[in-house]
């Protein structure tokens, strides 16, 4: 059964397991994949190893806009409750790393990056366009326009088999079999919106790309 991060969570969830699968989107091939909360930060940095030493990598943030941006539909008198009309989420990016300085980065916020169950995370490169990240209930994906390098390796040197038949959390989730994703913090309180002041604070780089919806 799959190991969810500590945010995320599904009903039933017995049917899901550990694997990858080969997908095409427009002619595009990528790599689907289901993958227990222990192994994402190592898949990420096996990823960021594959890469020249010259090359440049970014790291890219996608996190739930604070309610306050959002446009509020109703909001109850009695416990708070607000229903929103489209939620969205921010889009950061920080740019022109190295392969070192980028997991200098990633240590000590990966704790929260990958157990919040509502951020998407993940790195790429700028020169290839190649891009791995952690999506919700522990789907990862990686992006890449080399056929001839398709990181299927990283995958089977971390024991997660190919799985043609590979069942998706998407698949299960159902109005009977919801899933569940809320935000972690940490032991010592820090949380995803903590990091972005700090990189905000920290690195001219780190900049707001967009905001898109949910």
């Amino acid at each position: 059964m799959l190991e969810f991060v500590k945010g995320s969570k599904i009903k039933d969830s017995k049917v899901l397991k550990e694997g990858y699968s080969i997908e095409q989107d427009k002619g595009l091939k990528y790599i689907r994949a289901n993958v227990n909360a222990n192994k994402i930060l190592k898949l990420i940095y096996d990823f960021v190893d594959k890469q020249k030493d010259n090359d440049r990598l970014f790291l890219f943030f996608e996190v739930p806009c604070n309610l306050k941006d959002e446009t509020v539909v109703k909001e109850s008198t009695e416990d708070g409750a607000v229903i929103i009309e489209e939620t969205h989420n921010d889009v950061y990016y920080l740019d022109g790393i190295s392969k070192e300085i980028l997991k200098k980065i990633l240590d000590p916020v990966s704790d929260v990056l990958i157990n919040d169950g509502l951020v998407i995370f993940g790195v790429g490169n700028h020169f290839t366009g190649d891009e791995i990240g952690k999506y919700k209930y522990n789907e990862m994906f990686v992006y890449f326009k080399d056929e001839t390098k398709n990181y299927k390796d990283i995958f089977k040197n971390n024991n997660i088999l190919e799985d043609n038949n590979l069942v998706s959390p998407w698949d299960i989730i159902k109005e009977d079999n919801p899933g569940e994703s809320e935000k972690y913090t940490d032991e010592n309180g820090m949380d995803i919106y903590d990091i972005i002041k700090s990189f905000q604070d920290s690195f001219q780089e780190f900049y707001k790309a967009e905001v898109r919806s949910a």
